[in-house]
């Protein structure tokens, strides 16, 4: 049976964003719910990478760590999804052709790539002028303009929606 254990990083609240390093919960999947390794591997692929529609460009990626106005980017009369991201981030990795699926599938919503980190710096760079703008506790991190940007969803609200969009999106 297989033991899933991982690391997660943690951004303290003082000045200097010192990153912390603290152990995440073990799961043990039910033996039922794991057939064969072979079987668990392939329900954690990725998806394959979403074919371009014609007329309709690779999300945008602004920022490498230089401070940006994410409203700059913003289409009218789309929904927007910003994603804050770093190339250090496994999870942001995962989530990238997701996205990028949902950014080709949905004529509503234009998804931006908002690379926080800044060229030469190795790791995530929660020290780089947007992430500290946008006071970033974690990535990926999700700011979401609805296409009559009545408000700023961010955060875990904005997390539950993107999420919830690509669920509906995978499905059809």
């Amino acid at each position: 049976m297989a033991l899933f254990a991982g690391i997660f990083l943690v951004v303290s609240g003082n000045q200097d964003r010192d990153i912390q390093q603290e152990p995440v919960q073990t799961f043990t999947p039910p033996a039922a719910s794991v057939a064969s390794p072979g079987a668990a591997a392939q329900k954690q692929e990725t998806p394959a990478p979403a074919k371009r529609p014609a007329g309709k460009v690779y999300p945008k990626e602004i920022a490498y760590g230089e401070e940006v106005d994410i409203k700059d980017y913003a289409v009218p009369d789309k929904m927007m999804i910003f994603d804050f991201t770093s190339q250090y981030c496994p999870p942001c990795r995962r989530v990238a052709p997701r996205l990028e699926k949902l950014h080709f599938d949905r004529e509503d919503v234009v998804v931006v790539k908002v690379n926080i980190n800044r060229p030469g710096v190795r790791g995530i760079d929660f020290r780089s002028p947007v992430a500290l703008k946008y006071r970033l506790p974690y990535v990926p991190y999700f700011v979401v303009l609805p296409a009559d940007r009545s408000r700023v969803i961010e955060g875990k609200d904005a997390a539950n929606m993107v999420y919830e969009m690509l669920q509906k999106n995978e499905r059809g």
